[in-house]
């Protein structure tokens, strides 16, 4: 890349290091346009709250975001780049898809970013389009010397590498659409409304000739069952990482299957953010927002929760979902020891 650009950048590689990550961002701060991380996704609000202990103040204006390893609810671009005061239309945050065995496959452009962030928005909209909740990442698809296909809704890839690859299962939720076709679908659409302006303006500019999407929403494997309810790690993800819950818990999270006297629960680790303690009121929030959100992702839940659970839920020790709240950093100083951070504990 340095030798392709009319202007000058520098590369640090300090790992998953973060007071280095930190320590660099400020001292450059001053020197530069512009700062780019690539990082995983669950890593960034740590590295925020770890600057903020720290009394380091980082340029939020200048930070841009390359992520990988992990799908992310748009919750979290969107209050990032809020925060920031970072236009709709200026690259902030984009996320790549890839595979260690089968290397790059897809990566965000500023339009499918704009096409992500309307359907989160509008729910109506994507309804219409038959795109379910958690909204998927769409990525365009960038290994033009590969076939990809959906097998038993397995998403199998076809390369010659080195090793070449032949139907190679990745266990992942994926949809294949034409770009063109989605983006005349969202041009046309009459569920459109005056808030959709800014981002619809985003994909009207865009070229109509932009690669097919790989619509990727996470892992399909990694699964817990409750009371015959399949309940994705995807699924949590959009509950314990919405927007609602912001202010209150950092996103990551380890869940499990409890049993108590032969009856299943759902118990989660939950990170509060620094200075949040858990009492009642918090406890209740946090306990009936992931009824909703998990609900809503996965409407057998939320009709046995109607049916049955709900019937608990004044008697906190018997409710379905069990919370042990963890002080910052328990869970988050994890990033800085594993890329990758599961939520499903597989006991």
């Amino acid at each position: 890349m340095a030798t392709n650009t009319p202007y000058p950048f520098w590369v640090f590689c300090p790992g998953i290091q973060q007071d280095d990550i930190i320590e660099m961002i400020c001292k450059m701060n001053p020197f530069v346009d512009q700062i780019i991380l690539f990082i995983v996704p669950s890593a960034i609000a740590h590295l925020h709250l770890k600057a903020s202990e720290g009394k380091r103040s980082l340029p939020l204006e200048k930070l841009r975001y390359i992520v990988i390893g992990e799908p992310f609810p748009e919750s979290i671009r969107t209050s990032l780049q809020n925060r920031a005061g970072i236009p709709e239309d200026i690259p902030f945050m984009f996320s790549m898809y890839a595979s260690a065995d089968t290397g790059g496959l897809g990566t965000e452009s500023l339009a499918s970013v704009a096409l992500r962030k309307l359907l989160y928005r509008n729910q109506e909209l994507a309804n219409s389009l038959g795109i379910e909740s958690p909204i998927p990442h769409f990525f365009h698809f960038i290994a033009s010397d590969t076939f990809v296909e959906l097998v038993d809704s397995h998403f199998c890839v076809t390369r010659w590498q080195g090793i070449p690859l032949v139907r190679y299962i990745l266990y992942d939720r994926v949809a294949l659409y034409s770009w063109r076709k989605l983006r005349k679908a969202i041009l046309t659409s009459d569920k459109l409304d005056s808030q959709d302006e800014a981002l619809v303006k985003i994909i009207a500019k865009s070229s109509p000739w932009l690669p097919d999407i790989l619509a990727v929403t996470g892992r399909s494997d990694s699964c817990l069952i409750l009371l015959g309810t399949n309940l994705t790690e995807y699924m949590l993800d959009a509950a314990v990482k919405c927007e609602e819950l912001n202010d209150i818990l950092t996103g990551l999270y380890r869940a499990r299957i409890l049993y108590e006297e032969d009856q299943q629960y759902l118990e989660f680790d939950l990170e509060l953010r620094q200075g949040v303690t858990s009492d009642e009121a918090v406890s209740d929030r946090v306990y009936y927002s992931l009824v909703k959100k998990i609900g809503q992702v996965q409407p057998e839940f939320i009709d046995d929760w109607k049916r049955v659970f709900s019937a608990w839920d004044n008697v906190p020790t018997k409710r379905i979902l069990r919370l042990n709240f963890l002080s910052w950093p328990d869970l988050s100083q994890n990033t800085e020891k594993t890329i990758k951070q599961r939520g499903i504990v597989n006991l």
